[in-house]
């Protein structure tokens, strides 16, 4: 669970990763999935990383929980969040997992994955850094009986951590943004800075900025900044802005406490 994020609640039924570039150096997945994840739930997380110099790096090894493991059933049994941070009355936000890539799955756990949530009371976030993946996987000809549930209950997203990952990533992902899918990009960890593109400004409020330094204290540090520009094009495109942290260590500053979420309703 968390108190004070971008979503009401995470669920861990897989994990496992590949690097995939720079913003993956210091991932905070990859170390708690090497340290003491590995010894609270060797079932999900033994196996799954090796130590380069001193630390654990993901070895490309995946696992997910038997498809009988209660925890798959979270989405449906869980009641919610008591004060929802979509607002009163209104769906919690599960985030489908933090700790591992789902779309290195095989098929099976990635059809389990995004059935369960769509199944729920709830609305499912899931990211991706693979959107080519992503995008086939939704736009598939086998999908589209299951589309309008999906777009009601799934809210879609990609992360870059620079300019050059998200201007390769948004043409990859941009697919899903024109077949009507509520959209994220999470900004995280910060590496550089970004400049929002007109094609993705377009999408206004359907779309959600997040911006996030890195967890790490030995991680290159963001420069706070870049976040001011991205707030800016935000605002003027009507698209939720969401300040999620700054630098370990470091405080946000009072102008860029901005925590805004989608106002999209379900099935609207």
């Amino acid at each position: 669970m968390t108190l004070d994020g971008w979503f009401d609640a995470t669920w861990s039924v897989y994990t496992g990763c590949n690097p995939l570039g720079s913003g993956c150096d210091f991932c905070f997945a990859q170390r708690q999935a090497g340290s003491h994840f590995h010894f609270r739930d060797p079932r999900l997380y033994g196996g799954t990383t090796k130590f380069e110099v001193g630390r654990p790096v993901w070895n490309g090894n995946l696992r997910a929980l038997a498809p009988d493991d209660p925890e798959w059933r979270f989405p449906q049994n869980w009641s919610g969040a008591q004060k929802p941070l979509l607002g009163p009355g209104m769906p919690s936000l599960i985030l489908g997992t933090n700790m591992g890539e789902l779309f290195f799955q095989p098929r099976p756990v990635i059809d389990r994955v995004v059935g369960r949530l769509a199944l729920s009371d709830h609305i499912g976030l899931l990211a991706t850094r693979l959107p080519a993946v992503m995008s086939r996987y939704f736009s598939a000809p086998e999908s589209a009986l299951l589309l309008p549930r999906r777009q009601e209950h799934l809210w879609l997203g990609f992360s870059a951590e620079d300019q050059g990952c998200f201007d390769k990533r948004w043409v990859q992902f941009k697919p899903l943004a024109d077949a009507g899918w509520q959209t994220f990009v999470s900004i995280s960890p910060m590496r550089g800075p970004v400049t929002l593109p007109p094609d993705f400004l377009e999408y206004g409020p359907r779309t959600w900025v997040i911006v996030s330094g890195d967890q790490d204290i030995c991680a290159p540090r963001m420069d706070i900044a870049w976040a001011r520009p991205i707030r800016d094009l935000c605002r003027a495109a009507s698209i939720p802005f969401f300040m999620f942290r700054a630098n370990t260590g470091e405080e946000i500053p009072d102008d860029l406490r901005i925590r805004q979420f989608p106002r999209r309703r379900m099935g609207k």
